[in-house]
């Protein structure tokens, strides 16, 4: 019998799934009536409460999902063993602190359900052939050497330990690929052109958290990124290379904005930003012994930074785009006595502050 409060823990993609299938077994043929909140945005715990006693008046029974734990959840627990049995409360999170008061509450009541995340080194077989059945299900295949290839780049080490890749990036970096492709077959060369190798040049995980102006997530991505790469390339070339691509994200993204405006339709706005990027910007020159490629976006790419429209005004475009080409300006003059390092955390720390 499925319980009425359940916590459930884990992979993002792994939890979606595991949720689909619990509000099937919960209406089976009713009218479904699902209330989704996000606990990270919510300033006021009362409509959780609310939704909670409120018995269904639209269907028979009601599930009340809750994306992510928001601050003062141990103070509603009580609330939560008054649950009507018409009523379903799920929490789902990505993590969550064992020793917790939720975590025991929920552990007390046999309502802990932990969807882990895969590891590429433990779960390479279930990993290999989940990719490739999602591949088939979008109408594509993928030779074995590609796919050891894709693997190999998407995971990595960090401090010798194993890095866990969720489902949720394999399925982002395969969509990626499909959306790039013309056939139907990926091989190799499709996977060196469009797969990243692990942390590599991130920019698009640190601008994730500029745009959600979470200054401290990016400047730890920045430096985890330096710690990483320092080993294999100079600090100052690397921060070079983040610095040269911000700017073309901004650059990108501002003339995204711009196209908007001027009533491109959706469709064709990543074709006509590509045109014109690919025209204007002059590739900049590169010392040899540096070993750093300063690349332009290609449409997979495009593709993601136009995720970031929603999130992006056009004159928070344009004010990151000024002052990242300020920043790498500095960089590339001899004469400014602060390091690249320093200039570059300063230069998150602005990002994060737009409006």
């Amino acid at each position: 019998m499925l319980k009425n409060s359940l916590l459930i823990c884990g992979d993002t993609y792994k939890i979606n799934k595991y949720i689909k299938k619990l509000v099937s077994e919960v209406f089976e043929n009713n009218k479904p009536w699902v209330a989704k909140y996000n606990g990270l945005e919510m300033q006021d715990l009362s409509k959780i409460i609310e939704e909670i006693r409120t018995i269904p008046i639209f269907s028979n029974k009601k599930i009340i999902i809750l994306e992510e734990i928001p601050k003062g959840l141990e103070d509603i627990l009580p609330i939560i063993t008054e649950i009507p049995p018409t009523n379903y409360f799920f929490i789902t999170c990505k993590s969550i602190d064992k020793r917790s008061k939720i975590f025991n509450f929920f552990q007390k009541i046999d309502g802990v359900i932990l969807q882990d995340a895969p590891n590429v080194e433990k779960d390479k077989e279930e990993i290999r052939f989940w990719c490739a059945r999602y591949l088939e299900d979008n109408g594509a295949s993928i030779s074995n050497k590609a796919l050891t290839l894709f693997l190999d780049k998407i995971s990595g080490s960090l401090h010798g330990q194993t890095i866990v890749v969720n489902y949720l990036k394999l399925q982002n970096e395969l969509d990626k690929i499909l959306i790039f492709k013309d056939t139907n077959f990926i091989d190799e060369k499709d996977i060196e052109l469009l797969v990243d190798d692990f942390g590599e040049r991130n920019i698009f995980l640190i601008n994730n958290f500029i745009i959600k102006q979470n200054s401290r997530r990016a400047l730890h991505t920045f430096r985890q990124l330096l710690d990483i790469q320092g080993k294999k390339y100079k600090k100052d070339a690397l921060c070079n290379t983040i610095a040269f691509n911000l700017l073309s994200m901004y650059k990108a993204l501002f003339c995204m904005h711009s196209l908007l405006r001027k009533g491109v339709p959706d469709k064709t706005l990543v074709d006509f930003t590509c045109k014109i990027l690919h025209s204007r910007i002059q590739e900049p020159e590169v010392n040899p012994q540096d070993e750093i490629k300063l690349y332009y976006y290609s449409k997979p790419q495009l593709f993601a930074i136009k995720k970031y429209l929603v999130e992006c005004s056009f004159s928070k475009a344009y004010q990151s785009l000024i002052i990242v080409n300020d920043v790498l300006s500095k960089m590339r003059d001899s004469n400014v006595a602060m390091s690249s390092e320093c200039l570059m955390s300063l230069l998150i720390a602005n990002l994060c502050s737009t409006k």
